[in-house]
């Protein structure tokens, strides 16, 4: 379970304007635990896919999933939305379902000025300076 989650909120409103979608805050907190467990290597890669276990997504109490249909509800929402792309091998009856993230770095919200496919954007403005007034133990 993750404990901390990073969610960058002028991002994901950039990607709807940009994607006319309408990800909210349950999806990006998927995807802030997806790439939270790529980072940690929970998930197996496999080139540029990787292969995310439904039961990992279901462990995480703030996603609301409870069963592997709302998992793939959500998987759809996103593959729709363009933040997933999947890739589907079947072997023996057998079917992996892979997951491909074109923006990977703009989705880890490294830099508040990045939006969510990692282009340059949310201009936040600087914060104006402040002076400090000296007490008389200081001075």
């Amino acid at each position: 379970m993750k404990y901390q989650l990073r969610i960058n909120q002028v991002a994901i409103q950039e990607y709807n304007k940009q994607m006319n979608c309408n990800l909210d805050l349950k999806d990006a907190a998927f995807i802030a635990v997806f790439v939270s467990l790529i980072d940690s290597g929970k998930v197996k890669k496999d080139g540029e896919y990787y292969v995310l276990k439904y039961t990992l997504l279901i462990n995480e109490p703030l996603l609301g999933l409870k069963t592997k249909q709302s998992v793939v509800k959500r998987y759809n929402k996103l593959i729709a939305a363009k933040v997933l792309h999947p890739k589907i091998e079947s072997t023996g009856g057998n079917s992996m379902q892979y997951f491909k993230i074109p923006n990977i770095q703009g989705l880890k919200y490294y830099n508040s000025s990045t939006d969510f496919t990692g282009n340059s954007c949310c201009h936040q403005p600087a914060l104006p300076s402040t002076s400090v007034a000296k007490t008389d133990n200081q001075r």
